[in-house]
């Protein structure tokens, strides 16, 4: 995909209302969500045949990174989540 399909894509959207917008957002991050859950507990069942793949670099590093990226989501909607609620008692 190059940058003139990526504004088409932006253009095509310029009809949906803000609203419709964010629900697809909130709809792919879900989707998204459920699809790693899926794969993960897949892998967390391969620990029960042969798991020296699991040792190699490569597969280590992905893990890590994987880990790192689930991790900063996980923290900043926890932390937009308290926030939400801070204010929402302040009120």
């Amino acid at each position: 995909m190059n940058i003139k399909d990526l504004e088409d894509a932006w253009r095509s959207r310029a009809s949906e209302s803000p609203e419709e917008i964010v629900e697809d957002a909130i709809d792919m991050a879900k989707s998204n969500i459920i699809s790693l859950q899926r794969h993960i507990n897949s892998l967390l069942t391969m620990f029960n045949g042969d798991t020296t793949c699991f040792a190699e670099p490569w597969i280590q590093g992905k893990l890590n990174l994987a880990d790192d990226y689930i991790k900063a989501v996980h923290d900043y909607v926890a932390s937009e989540n308290q926030e939400g609620e801070s204010d929402a008692r302040s009120k």
